[in-house]
């Protein structure tokens, strides 16, 4: 099945560690998006970077380019708006 990458941003350099009450609640509600991903067999890896500004990164399995933007944009950071995505098609090469 296709692999694509996206990159996530947060919506500002110092997100990683001053967050909102209710930035912090749709970070929960993302993880837990990609959580049930994960255990679906439709995630491959989740993570972020450690420097500022923070990128999140998703490796994941979709048919095709339009479902893996849907499966983004149903992504509760990206849906209400706190992360913005982008999405590009890849290849891992290594598990």
């Amino acid at each position: 099945m296709p692999q694509f990458l996206v990159l996530y941003s947060p919506p500002r350099p110092t997100f990683a560690t001053d967050a909102t009450e209710a930035e912090q609640d749709t970070i929960a509600a993302h993880f837990g998006y990609l959580e049930r991903a994960r255990d679906a067999g439709t995630l491959i890896l989740a993570g972020r970077t450690l420097d500022e500004p923070p990128l999140g990164i998703g490796i994941f399995e979709a048919p095709s380019e339009n479902a893996a933007r849907a499966f983004v944009e149903a992504d509760p950071a990206v849906r209400n708006r706190l992360f913005t995505a982008d999405v590009r098609p890849c290849c891992v090469a290594l598990r």
